[in-house]
């Protein structure tokens, strides 16, 4: 394999990495802050109580929580094959 001096492989791909996870956040992230503005218009289209307003809220949140837990079991579990195989899934 023929690599040029001054490239790393590994360092590029770290940094690739990183970049993919920021711009997956950011799109992420729009629609789970929209909910809160909105929610006195979901809770009167739907009937809704408060708490279960609160939990609409929340459950993105704990949606979160319980797949950063898996992924964290994925990591230790497996290398990067099988990281990349539980993200396609």
């Amino acid at each position: 394999m023929n690599i040029s001096p001054g490239f790393h492989p590994r360092a590029t791909g770290g940094l690739l990495l990183v970049v993919g996870i920021l711009l997956i956040a950011a799109c992420l992230r729009t629609p789970i802050t929209s909910v809160a503005p909105i929610v006195s218009h979901i809770r009167q289209s739907f009937a809704l109580s408060t708490a279960a307003a609160g939990a609409l809220t929340t459950l993105p949140l704990l949606a979160f929580a319980l797949a950063g837990y898996r992924a964290g079991v994925i990591c230790r579990a497996g290398g990067n094959d099988c990281r990349c195989a539980a993200a396609r899934r």
